[in-house]
């Protein structure tokens, strides 16, 4: 992550981690860990390169519907914590993260993973 926030090589980052060939069993936990990692990310430009990556995992690197998982997991268990932290999370959100998961997902199952904040 430290080097996609310097390089912004988000295909790069991508391919990094479909050759460590992540279990599928371990996708789900890893796309919301990185969701988390990338929303405490205050540099704009660093953070839209770590959603990109993030959404290109989705179908990519990751199976779908283990990002999906992972997706929800992070709005269920950390969102709300960190929302908290950074008044400011809920706008950042909305204008960078669901835009960028809406190339991964269809508009239904997006908004079906979503607090309704952020629809």
């Amino acid at each position: 992550m430290r080097e996609l926030t310097m390089s912004k090589d988000t295909m790069g980052a991508v391919r990094r981690i479909q050759a460590q060939k992540v279990p599928v069993a371990f996708q789900a936990s890893e796309f919301s860990n990185i969701l988390t990692r990338v929303a405490e990310e205050r540099c704009g430009g660093s953070r839209r390169a770590a959603f990109a990556f993030a959404a290109s995992l989705a179908g990519g690197a990751f199976e779908k519907d283990q990002c999906a998982k992972g997706t929800s997991l992070f709005f269920e268990d950390v969102y709300e914590d960190l929302c908290e932290e950074d008044p400011r999370l809920n706008m950042v959100l909305k204008s960078e993260l669901v835009p960028t998961l809406q190339a991964a997902f269809s508009v239904e199952k997006l908004n079906k993973l979503l607090p309704a904040g952020l629809h």
